[in-house]
């Protein structure tokens, strides 16, 4: 017996906000902003766009920040799209 492939993007809105909302919003929207104009609109919803914590603290109190190519994604392209 075959099941039908189930990809993210297949999901109703609601169930992928619950999911999106266990997930880091940093990485989320480094990961998948851009993929289509639906999960682009849903990841421009206040929720995950109005605080962005960039910066990482380690067990050993260190503290990190992006990489140079994710923080140029972001100063480049998602900040200005999401107009924060």
């Amino acid at each position: 017996m075959q099941y039908p492939r189930l990809q993210l993007i297949d999901l109703p809105d609601e169930i992928l906000f619950v999911i999106f909302k266990k997930i880091d919003n940093v990485v989320l929207l480094h990961s998948l902003f851009g993929i289509n104009k639906r999960v682009n609109k849903i990841l421009q919803d206040p929720i995950f766009t109005s605080h962005l914590n960039l910066l990482n603290r380690y067990s050993n109190d260190a503290v990190y920040g992006p990489s140079y190519p994710i923080l140029n994604r972001f100063c480049l392209q998602i900040l200005p799209k999401i107009h924060h």
